[in-house]
């Protein structure tokens, strides 16, 4: 294929007119690299200077305001509470299903008609901008004014995370049906040996663990006693159990 131009007098079957093409092409090449450069310096100072750079929709607990021709980010009262909510309901050993199912009969949450997903949830709370560091094009910077969380109320969103995250991988055969008096339900906890597993439930309030097998002893003493038919089944399903 060949390209002929009548008012520019190029020719690309013609050695000349080749070379004449690939300049051009060569030009215009470095003009948008330089262009891409010169944007990217631009986004990554205006972040530097507390802009929020990122475009599409404001984050989940924050809201846009305008500072000159760009845009800053404050906190949402109305979404730092639900997102609170979310940390509650973990601390407490609720599944993310149930924090779901939670979250989205919100009163706030229905008023502006949303919901959110399980993995939306865990990454609204693993979202360093709770604490004032907000990620763009791999570097850290720090947002002005208030926060979602306080840095020690982060850390232990965090470790509820991760211990949801370790104790997954067993089957408690009681899981949200251990309570204390007061009704509140109790976080699992389970410690790993070299050759056994121990599986524990511990009350938030009164800092006391049950081991699974005293319940799973004194349950079925119960059912003997009661003339009740039961069968022991664990499976890798908690709603299967």
């Amino acid at each position: 294929v060949t390209f002929i131009s009548v008012s520019e007098k190029i020719d690309t079957s013609t050695a000349y007119g080749k070379f004449i093409l690939n300049m051009m092409v060569s030009f215009t090449e470095l003009e948008e690299d330089v262009n891409s450069e010169r944007t990217n310096n631009g986004l990554k100072t205006g972040a530097e200077l507390g802009y929020f750079m990122n475009g599409g929709k404001t984050p989940f607990g924050w809201t846009r305001y305008t500072v000159g021709n760009h845009s800053k980010i404050k906190v949402n009262q109305e979404e730092k509470a639900v997102i609170h909510k979310m940390a509650e309901y973990i601390h407490s050993g609720y599944s993310t299903f149930q924090v779901r199912m939670l979250i989205n009969e919100n009163e706030y949450m229905r008023s502006i008609n949303k919901t959110f997903c399980e993995n939306q949830i865990i990454n609204i709370l693993k979202d360093k901008k709770n604490v004032g560091i907000y990620e763009y094009k791999g570097k850290e910077y720090v947002l002005e004014g208030e926060t979602v969380f306080t840095e020690e109320e982060y850390k232990q969103v965090q470790n509820d995370l991760a211990e949801r995250s370790y104790t997954g991988r067993y089957s408690y055969l009681f899981n949200h049906k251990v309570r204390n008096i007061n009704g509140a339900k109790a976080k699992l906890e389970c410690s790993v040996k070299k050759d056994k597993v121990y599986l524990y439930y511990f009350d938030i309030q009164s800092k006391k663990r049950i081991n699974e097998n005293l319940i799973k002893k004194k349950f079925i003493e119960y059912v003997k006693s009661s003339n009740i038919l039961y069968r022991q089944k664990r499976t890798k399903s908690r709603s299967a159990d």
